[in-house]
């Protein structure tokens, strides 16, 4: 009987060290997805910053284009 007492006292010590553990890989998990879902964002913000210019540049382009229609 106190065998299976120390035997599960030490599994308990054991298991609770894994979930302490894990608790820890599961904080330092949630800081790499923030700081993945920040860098997520200021991408998007660029990416729409670039197509805007893209954009303008096409305007620029094709109003530049049909001016020099215009002149020939």
């Amino acid at each position: 009987m106190e065998r299976a007492i120390k035997a599960l006292q030490k599994e308990h010590k054991y298991l609770s060290g894994q979930l302490k553990s894990n608790q820890r890989d599961m904080e330092r998990l949630q800081e790499q997805l923030d700081d993945l879902e920040q860098h997520t964002k200021e991408c998007e913000s660029t990416i729409f910053e670039v197509e805007n210019l893209i954009k303008r540049l096409e305007a620029e382009r094709d109003a530049h284009n049909g001016t020099q229609h215009d002149e020939g």
